[in-house]
């Protein structure tokens, strides 16, 4: 969490990495037949992230995790969240089903709890792990050698609401993007 910069990106250039990671990790079998489980390390989380935090941003950010990205979450494990973590969560705990908090599990400085879930043979040693330090450059390399691929895939994408229902967009929400009039409408 400290390697981000708050402010640095816009949130939605956030949401675009997480898509761009989803669909790389989609590439391999065993996530699209056993789902995933994460570690997510909140140490060096301040203050200034919570920028981020913000409602509208929160209901893109869990719209994207249950409804958009076909990666089934089996579990979240949340480690060194400072007490400012609780401020943020409390944005995101009512916007979550309650399948998906069910499947959040915060163990902070305690990676016992951790080893109850995710075995030790499988983390690094700042997880308390058997394995050496995390390192991500790897996967980094993967993405970067699929840059060709999401160009192409970037030219995708849906119409605009005034080019689907006709007239100007009198709406706007920044949640579902959804806008438009609907007041004329072509249905074959």
């Amino acid at each position: 969490m400290d390697e981000i910069e708050p402010g640095a990106m816009p949130f939605h250039d956030m949401i675009k990495s997480w898509l761009m990671i989803s669909e790389i990790l989609l590439l391999d079998e065993n996530v699209q037949v056993n789902g995933l489980v994460s570690v997510v390390d909140h140490s060096g989380m301040t203050r200034k992230h919570l920028r981020y935090g913000t409602p509208s941003n929160m209901r893109m950010l869990i719209d994207v995790f249950e409804n958009s990205t076909p990666i089934r979450v089996n579990s979240e494990h949340l480690l060194r969240q400072p007490d400012i973590f609780d401020i943020f969560f409390s944005v995101v705990k009512p916007l979550l089903t309650e399948k998906m908090k069910s499947r959040i599990h915060f163990h902070g400085e305690e990676f016992g709890t951790l080893h109850e879930y995710v075995p030790s043979a499988i983390l690094p040693s700042e997880f308390g792990g058997q394995l050496e330090k995390f390192g991500n450059s790897e996967f980094v390399d993967k993405i970067l050698a699929a840059e060709d691929y999401f160009i192409e895939n970037s030219q995708y994408g849906f119409l605009k609401a005034d080019e689907i229902l006709g007239g100007e967009s009198t709406a706007n929400d920044p949640t579902t993007g959804i806008t438009g009039s609907f007041k004329k409408l072509d249905v074959n």
